[in-house]
């Protein structure tokens, strides 16, 4: 899923803007953490990049590194949440499956529709079980 899609899929997900104002506020990293090292080998033209970016914002290479992993962070746990109550909502009847399966892909969605399909099946076998043994 793009930026793009996740931005228009946005308002047809999220039910009030105060619904997605708090998942966006669930999502706020690097406010108040404590610093690890990491280290990790680049191409020397992505160096050369980060370098020339770092200088333009006046700015430490690490700093550009990190607020790039921050942002990346973000956009993935937002497209989780999104996908979560995408699927809560399929769950609950009120998406279509093709609606659905183009917000978290076809496979995902024939999985979940599945798992569903077999649980209330299973359900279903259970009551009518009860009621012979009553």
């Amino acid at each position: 899923m793009t930026r793009r899609d996740t931005h228009e899929h946005k308002n047809a997900i999220f039910q009030s803007k105060k619904e997605y104002k708090h998942v966006s506020q669930c999502i706020s990293l690097g406010d108040t953490m404590s610093l690890e090292q990491i280290s990790m080998r680049v191409d020397s033209r992505l160096l050369n990049e980060l370098d020339q970016i770092a200088k333009s914002e006046f700015k430490r290479r690490s700093d550009v590194v990190r607020d790039a992993l921050v942002a990346h962070v973000k956009h993935e746990i937002e497209i989780r949440q999104i996908k979560e109550m995408v699927t809560k909502q399929f769950l609950e009847g009120k998406l279509s499956f093709d609606d659905f399966a183009r917000i978290v892909s076809f496979d995902i969605a024939q999985q979940i529709k599945v798992g569903k399909e077999t649980l209330e099946e299973s359900i279903e076998r259970a009551k009518k079980d009860s009621k012979k043994n009553l």
